[in-house]
């Protein structure tokens, strides 16, 4: 969700070519850049959706067993709420953080919603935006708040 440019979806289909990978953005001009590095990294098969998440039907859609948050326009919490009403028990979402506001925001869902935090890393390049990497498994049936 918030697939940008599709660098998520693109190592997803390099590391694991036999799933299904579907890349949400609410921007539509990304399709063309998404399809071209798809393209440039022989990586075909990503199922790009317009629009914006929370109005996007999903109902035909499998169930994820994993989802990576890379955008959320300010609505992180209604996105993760969204979410958690078609992962799995089991399921992974993996968040990108650049801010200290937005990963205790993600936490605090978790801990709220029965999400168990998993993994953390902080990539840090130079002095300047650091990005923090979140994933929370969903641990029991969660009634989003």
């Amino acid at each position: 969700v918030g697939a940008c440019t599709g660098s998520v979806s693109i190592e997803t289909r390099l590391n694991y070519p036999d799933i299904e990978v579907s890349a949400f953005e609410i921007r539509p001009e990304s399709k063309t850049i998404i399809l071209q590095n798809a393209r440039k990294f022989q990586t075909p098969g990503i199922n790009f959706i317009a629009g914006n998440f929370l109005k996007t039907d999903k109902s035909g859609m499998k169930k994820p067993d994993a989802v990576f948050l890379g955008g959320y326009n300010g609505k992180m919490m209604e996105i993760m709420n969204e979410i958690d009403q078609y992962l799995e028990i089991g399921g992974h979402i993996c968040f990108n953080s650049v801010s200290d506001k937005s990963s205790n925001d993600f936490l605090l869902w978790c801990q709220r919603n029965q999400y168990t935090t998993i993994k953390s890393t902080k990539i840090v390049l130079d002095e300047f935006n650091p990005i923090k990497i979140l994933v929370a498994e969903k641990t029991n049936l969660s009634s989003s708040k």
